[in-house]
């Protein structure tokens, strides 16, 4: 089964803001060629982040 961002309940986790990973997710520190590293446990928005589209 493959889920969608929009399927997964942001707000469980509440270390890493809503609005920090919706702005993550629109992919404009890849236009500007930026770096993007995730620290921390193992949880499921890196993993989200991670598979998302063409990545």
């Amino acid at each position: 089964m493959i889920k969608k961002i929009e399927d997964f309940d942001l707000d469980f986790q509440k270390s890493i803001p809503k609005k920090q990973v919706n702005r993550l997710l629109e992919m404009e520190w890849i236009d500007r060629i930026y770096n993007l590293t995730l620290l921390g446990a193992p949880i499921v928005i890196k993993e989200v982040i991670l598979s998302g589209p063409n990545i």
